[in-house]
This record gives structure tokens, sequence and C-alpha cells, in this order.
């Protein structure tokens, strides 16, 4: 394995070629891709030199992705799976997820970062509070407001439904704990 430092502020940062993209890209323990210097053909028997550049991260889903490109074609990479692939490989990596040990999606330190499975990733949403329950889930269709009175109240499904605007099940739902669980 081939690792390459660059220094600045007192700091080193290290910098391993990408798994499958090897003279291409590198990432860093910072959580940076970069493509590397590279001569390509460039035509009739000729060649172009290309200046290796850090490459512009974007955000998807709270999720550092990077663009990676090779012979016209272009593959979108998460920062922090290409890091755990390049600085802690693992045989069963195609089985386990890149995990946050802080719980910020966006914090790509390879410190930061783990190889987890599923529960266990599970058990980091809810130790970090990230966990989409209640109000923060996307498909809620009540606030907790709503919810506590729900359950304060002796009306029927029916009319609950028909006073919030929801469907009798989510009101049933709702009232057995079944939904909104933490709030039971």
């Amino acid at each position: 394995m081939l690792a390459r430092a660059t220094a600045g502020a007192n700091v080193t940062e290290h910098w391993l070629p990408i798994p499958g993209w090897e003279g291409l890209y590198e990432v860093s323990d910072a959580g940076k891709i970069r493509s590397v210097d590279r001569i390509v053909a460039n035509g009739a028997n000729t060649t172009r030199f290309i200046r290796g550049r850090i490459l512009a991260l974007t955000c998807r889903d709270g999720y550092m992705t990077a663009t990676l490109k090779r012979q016209k074609r272009q593959q979108r990479i998460y920062v922090n799976r290409v890091m755990l692939l390049a600085f802690k490989p693992r045989a069963d990596s195609s089985e386990l997820l890149a995990c946050h040990d802080n719980g910020n999606r966006a914090d790509n330190r390879l410190a930061n970062l783990r190889w987890d499975d599923h529960s266990g990733n599970a058990a980091d949403t809810a130790l970090h509070g990230t966990r989409l329950v209640g109000e923060r889930h996307p498909n809620a269709k009540l606030n907790l407001a709503a919810v506590r009175e729900i359950r304060q109240s002796s009306a029927s499904a029916k009319n609950l439904a028909d006073q919030f605007g929801v469907s009798a099940s989510i009101i049933q739902h709702a009232r057995s704990g079944r939904t909104w669980k933490e709030n039971h």
C-alpha cells in the first residue's frame, strides 16, 4: 500500500489510492478526494499532461460524495465508504456500512469512521439523536401535540381521523403506541 503525505500547518495528511481507481484518484485521512497527476492519450499519437486537483465534494442526504470519471464514464462515490476501503480494508466490507462515530454524516475524518453492521448503525442513530422518529420522520402525518390529544381523547378513531385529517388506522396506531412509541 503506497501512502503519500502532504504537510501543512503542522498537520500531515495521508493519501491512499481509491480501490478500483488506482492511478486516477486518491483519498486522504482528512476526508478529501483528489485526482492525481497523469499523462493521457490525446488522439493520434499525442499525449497531454493533466494536473491533479482536490475535487469538490457534494452533499447527498447529508453524506459527502464525489464524482469520479474514467474514459467518459462517471461514478458517484461516498467519501466515508471509499476512505474505509482504502485505509481499513476488510474482506466482508460489502456486508458492512461505513459509520460515523459522532453522528455527523459530513465528518469524514478517518478517526470518526468505522465499519459496522445495520444494527450497530441503528444504535448510533438512537445514541446521536438522529433517528427519524415522530415529527422528524418524513412521512409523519401528526405532530406531538396532536398525538397527546389523541391519546387523551375518548372520541372514536373515526371522529379523531376526521378532526386531524388522517385515516382511522393512523389514529389507532398513535393511540396504541405502534407509532410514536418514544412518546407513549
